[in-house]
């Protein structure tokens, strides 16, 4: 048989084991708590990105086409004095630009009504 000099220091040997342990869980949760907050701000960015790439999809392609012709414009055109846009032009981009949400509308409303279905989902299975 054991002796009672061993009994007692395996029960002092599982109480410091128990007592390491429960140290050892307490670091952990104070650990993970420290990384969730470190990476809250990661949610809100992705959602806002989400939301944005419809926007940029068009706008990115219009900015180039917009700078591209400017530049061709620019290169192709001798050095004189710049002129005051005319009414006629004015009116003119503005129809373009008009035609284009046009078009674009459809594209941006089926974004805006997927993202709003995605949402009562994500919603839904909170």
């Amino acid at each position: 048989m054991a002796g009672k000099r061993e009994i007692t220091s395996l029960e002092d040997y599982k109480r410091e084991l128990l007592a390491r342990s429960e140290v050892h869980r307490q670091n952990l949760a104070l650990h993970t708590k420290a990384v969730q907050s470190s990476f809250a701000w990661v949610p809100r960015t992705m959602g806002m990105a989400r939301s944005i790439a419809p926007i940029l999809a068009v706008a990115a392609p219009l900015a180039g086409f917009f700078f591209a012709r400017k530049k061709v414009a620019e290169m192709s055109a001798p050095k004189k004095q710049p002129q005051p846009r005319s009414k006629k032009g004015l009116l003119a981009t503005a129809m373009m630009g008009f035609q284009l949400y046009n078009r674009v509308r459809p594209i941006l409303t089926a974004f805006a009504s997927q993202r709003q279905a995605q949402r009562r989902h994500h919603n839904n299975h909170d």
